[in-house]
């Protein structure tokens, strides 16, 4: 049986800044570590802040 997925209470997992605003960064971080530790996604250390980028400007256009 699938275990369920329960919101985070700690302070530090916020996707929040201080004001109660998303935090772009902290999104940007989140999913380029989910993608990066999908082992079927491979890339060059090179190319990562590229992929930070693109992922940055995606959220941005929002």
């Amino acid at each position: 049986m699938a275990e369920k997925i329960q919101p985070s209470t700690r302070q530090d997992d916020s996707l929040l800044d201080g004001q109660g605003k998303l935090d772009v960064a902290k999104v940007v971080t989140r999913i380029a570590v989910a993608w990066l530790r999908n082992p079927r996604n491979k890339i060059p250390a090179e190319t990562v802040p590229e992929l930070l980028r693109r992922i940055h400007e995606g959220l941005a256009s929002l």
